[in-house]
């Protein structure tokens, strides 16, 4: 699937068709009453690197956008097996 920013047709700089914005998916997941992300926003995350289990007793989750491909368009590339256990 390509997705084709329509900004971008008489632009010289514009990205390729493999390329697009992403910003509209925070928009997405934000909320009007939630203050806007940024760098200098940081959490201390109770979980390791190495833990196997992530713990879900704290207060504020957040949100995750899980993007699964098993299958690819491009000759190059192979089909990825075990994404469904992922």
């Amino acid at each position: 699937m390509e997705f084709d920013n329509p900004n971008n047709h008489d632009n010289n700089n514009s990205k390729s068709n493999n390329e697009f914005d992403s910003s509209f998916l925070f928009n997405l997941c934000s909320s009007k009453n939630e203050p806007k992300a940024s760098a200098t926003n940081c959490v201390q995350i109770s979980s390791k690197r190495d833990d196997l289990y992530y713990n879900m007793d704290n207060k504020c989750h957040g949100r995750c956008i899980i993007l699964n491909y098993e299958q690819f368009d491009s000759q190059e590339l192979t089909r990825r097996r075990g994404t469904e256990s992922d």
